[in-house]
């Protein structure tokens, strides 16, 4: 028989869980209807803390379903969720609800804070390690195109820490949560009350930032980048452009504008941004552009019209930022940001390369980089830039 719960229905979205105990390792289909018509259908089949340590299979019975248009708030108390496996007997889901006041026991569900996506919003996030171009990219699409934003992000980043309170929280209050011999609190507000108000924050935050729903989030490094599927649950209509450089090159740039960095330092935050994007790539697929420095520099017309076609520009858009990444060299420390270097010129130490080939060798080999001025291992269609 078929378990499950509704946690969430909003303007823009469905979420919750539904498992069959007896085949825990299969996925159960869910089906949103309202007015007796099949309005769209998903798998739940993601992750969700909460539901493994409860004991609902391995934990990888969620749903989240985005829905094309807004709903009203009418349309939204008629939607009737059901589930069911392979061809089975569809059983409908109840919807989460908590008692208001237990002397009359009249259920009430908890307003949400706000919509937990937005369609609306078209933002891009360029991503990346530190020296790596990700400023360059940023500020040409601002003064270029109808995208606006700052110089840095830094702001959407916070996502991440504020799930993991949440997550953290509820995970050290589980036994107040599951007992049914303790009368908490805590046990009316599930933690998805918190997971979709963290992320109507941010929705609603940029929102009124960019009315229009055009803007830039450049904020270079690991944590973003690992961040990348969950900017895509918050606005489903974002680009990701990842900007990425060999290492030789990076690392050289960073000894110039960070002194005090750690040769080693340098070199596991460089393998650490290659393993995150690594990891996110298989999520981005359709919505994202991998750009290597290098083509921005030699072929600043290829990258725009990359760009272009990743997130919808115009003809006259292209070829001005073409011409603005050709001109437009913030934080720029060398004075050819085209040039390939070559090890033998570094003047590194045998431990300097040891702790290189020991961080960066794999990744190195994964993205087909040399050591030599060649700057690539071999010819790859997808070495300048990929299509994700």
């Amino acid at each position: 028989m078929i378990k499950g719960y509704v946690d969430f229905v909003g303007e823009l979205h469905a979420a919750g869980w539904a498992y069959d105990p007896d085949a825990p390792d299969a996925y159960v289909r869910v089906e949103i209807w309202c007015d007796g018509k099949l309005v769209t259908t998903a798998t739940a089949n993601e992750d969700r803390a909460d539901l493994a340590g409860n004991g609902i299979g391995k934990g990888d019975h969620a749903f989240r379903i985005a829905f094309a248009e807004t709903l009203s708030p009418s349309e939204q108390s008629r939607f009737i969720v059901r589930a069911r496996l392979n061809d089975g007997v569809a059983v409908e889901l109840p919807r989460w609800t908590v008692v208001a006041d237990k002397s009359s026991g009249a259920p009430r569900a908890l307003s949400p804070l706000g919509p937990a996506c937005d369609v609306d919003q078209r933002p891009i996030f360029v991503l990346g390690s530190v020296r790596s171009g990700t400023s360059v990219v940023a500020q040409s699409l601002m003064l270029a195109t109808r995208y606006r934003g700052n110089q840095e992000g830094l702001i959407n980043q916070l996502i991440a820490s504020l799930d993991g309170a949440v997550e953290l929280y509820y995970d050290q209050n589980e036994i107040d949560i599951v007992d049914p011999r303790r009368d908490t609190m805590i046990k009316l507000v599930p933690r998805q009350y918190f997971t979709e108000g963290v992320a109507a924050l941010f929705v609603s935050a940029m929102r009124q930032l960019f009315p229009d729903g055009l803007w830039v989030d450049k904020t270079p490094g690991f944590r973003m980048i690992s961040q990348a599927s969950r900017f895509a649950q918050l606005w489903p209509n974002a680009r990701f452009i990842y900007m990425r450089r060999r290492p030789l090159e990076n690392l050289v740039s960073r000894r110039r504008k960070y002194r005090e960095q750690a040769h080693r330092e340098s070199c596991e935050l460089w393998a650490r941004c290659m393993e995150a994007w690594s990891q996110m790539r298989p999520a981005m697929s359709g919505r994202a552009l991998e750009l290597d420095q290098l083509c921005v520099a030699r072929a600043p017309d290829l990258a725009a019209a990359e760009i272009g076609a990743l997130v919808g520009l115009d003809r006259e858009e292209v070829d001005i930022l073409a011409a603005t990444l050709a001109a437009h060299h913030p934080e720029q420390t060398s004075g050819d940001v085209a040039a390939a270097l070559d090890a033998v010129e570094l003047g590194w130490t045998a431990d300097q390369w040891r702790d290189f080939d020991e961080v960066c060798g794999e990744w190195m080999e994964h993205f087909n980089y040399s050591k030599d001025q060649d700057y690539f291992l071999s010819d790859r269609p997808d070495n300048w830039f990929k299509r994700v």
